[in-house]
């Protein structure tokens, strides 16, 4: 079960390497699963519509080029704190 979870997590990312060339490392995934964890919700991958919707909201055209692993939507203080120690 808990393989068939990180596959099911993993897929979106091998899109995104397929599709723009970038390559997340080991490390990064697995920051972003660990932070999905301790922010269920609040953490989005690439190909779902929440991930989507917040790459094209910085606050320059030019940094709309990055293709995070994962974006996070904390609503509190202590999620932030949470979600940097990941």
């Amino acid at each position: 079960m808990a393989s068939s979870v990180f596959v099911s997590l993993l897929a979106p990312l091998v899109l995104l390497d397929h599709l723009t060339g970038a390559i997340p490392t080991a490390v990064t995934v697995s920051a972003c699963l660990e932070i999905e964890i301790n922010l269920p919700g609040q953490t989005y991958f690439p190909l779902s519509r929440n991930y989507i919707s917040e790459t094209q909201k910085y606050w320059s055209t030019a940094l709309r080029d990055l293709q995070p692993v994962c974006v996070i939507s904390p609503t509190s203080a202590d999620q932030v704190l949470l979600s940097s120690r990941s």
